[in-house]
């Protein structure tokens, strides 16, 4: 899939699992932010991809105005294990497809 320009960017460098921590949600806000400052906005400034597809609504809600920015199309789908009968599971499915096959060089 790299080879015609679909890559996966993971928003954190560090996995981030809930488990009984305080303040949770603002911490992993916290870790995307900088990841995004400090790591993912250069290799999306350079590889200057054609659209980008965020996966999960709390990522967008963290990154969105900072997406923005760049210019460049973004869609939002849900993350693969959110709620969900196994009809709106395959249409997430199918939206990637679409995009990739659409983006894909």
């Amino acid at each position: 899939m790299k080879e015609k320009g679909i890559w996966l960017l993971d928003a954190s460098i560090v996995g981030l699992y809930r488990s009984g921590i305080k303040n949770y949600k603002k911490i992993v806000k916290r870790i995307i932010e900088i990841c995004w400052k400090n790591h993912l906005l250069d290799i999306v400034n350079e590889q200057q991809p054609k659209h980008i597809i965020v996966i999960g609504k709390e990522v967008e809600n963290i990154l969105g105005s900072e997406l923005r920015k760049t210019r460049i199309p973004f869609t939002t789908v849900p993350q693969p294990q959110a709620r969900g009968n196994s009809q709106e599971q395959l249409e997430r499915y199918k939206k990637y497809q679409r995009i990739c096959a659409r983006y894909a060089q």
